[in-house]
């Protein structure tokens, strides 16, 4: 029925060498991965990627056309910066304007985005500044596209992880910073977290 569809969502997350999507349904209350799709896609060309995805969420017998794309880390520049405000709109405007020093692209072949950290003596606030190249995001978005499915968001993988160790760890130190480490086939993502959000992220080269 409608009340079904609205509580189901697909997730996929893509880099070089693997595809993962999952299929999330709301089931009892709860948030539940009820459908977990992998594919080994190193050396193959964007239509065999394309068609990969159409089978992995075909296999979830599913109605759904919009996807959620998870972007690994490593293709994202994120740094910790001080805006002078304490107002949303005014602190987004000031990363856009600020985004570009950070960065060997132009204000145009990149897309901006930042996570509230800290209010600093009142005056400033601290923020993870996030940016990524359109291109980057291109290449992950197109091979859904071509598979026949819309984009319904994209979001950084240390963001997702965060809220996810966040929602189901058994300890949460109050106050304390502590870490996360999540290791893929070929790379490592360290994230320090602090107050339930991902204060420093570093890509390491070194993977399973």
């Amino acid at each position: 029925g409608i009340n079904s569809f609205f509580s189901e969502s697909l997730h996929a997350y893509v880099d070089e060498k693997s595809l993962k999507i999952v299929q999330v349904r709301m089931l009892s209350g709860k948030k539940q991965i009820t459908g977990v799709y992998y594919k080994n896609i190193e050396g193959l060309s964007t239509e065999e990627i394309s068609q990969a995805v159409r089978a992995g969420i075909l296999s979830f017998k599913t109605l759904l056309r919009r996807v959620s794309i998870i972007l690994p880390s490593k293709f994202a520049i994120t740094k910790n910066i001080e805006v002078p405000s304490l107002d949303e709109e005014e602190i987004s405007n000031i990363i856009r304007l600020q985004a570009v020093r950070h960065t060997p692209y132009s204000k145009e072949e990149v897309i901006v985005g930042h996570i509230n950290l800290d209010r600093v003596l009142e005056r400033y606030t601290k923020v993870l500044l996030v940016i990524v190249s359109n291109e980057n995001i291109r290449k992950k978005t197109d091979v859904f596209e071509l598979a026949g499915y819309e984009i319904e968001s994209v979001h950084l993988s240390a963001d997702v992880l965060t809220k996810y160790v966040i929602s189901h760890a058994s300890v949460k130190p109050a106050g304390t910073p502590w870490g996360l480490v999540s290791i893929e086939k070929d790379f490592t993502d360290l994230i320090i977290i602090h107050n339930s959000k991902p204060h420093y992220i570093r890509t390491i080269p070194i993977g399973l």
